[in-house]
């Protein structure tokens, strides 16, 4: 009964985090990459003022501020 109750439910899954084998990947080829001396570190994911809007860089004013951020006082 319990599992007929909830195939009619809605579920809403947001998925904007790494998988563990690609975060796994990654740390070996940044290790591998560093020993090789190779490689440049470019950023590669969005980020956010705001933690509950992981989608704050489709507006308009989060993409100036990401673009404030790669081409401004962030940049490395």
């Amino acid at each position: 009964p319990a599992a007929a109750d909830a195939q009619e439910r809605l579920s809403v899954f947001d998925s904007t985090g790494w998988a563990l084998e690609d975060q796994v990947v990654m740390e070996l080829l940044l290790e591998r990459a560093a020993e090789l001396g190779i490689g440049s570190r470019i950023q590669i994911e969005q980020s956010t003022s705001d933690p509950r809007d992981p989608y704050e860089f489709l507006s308009a004013a989060g993409a100036a501020e990401i673009a404030r951020r790669v081409h401004g006082a962030g940049r490395r």
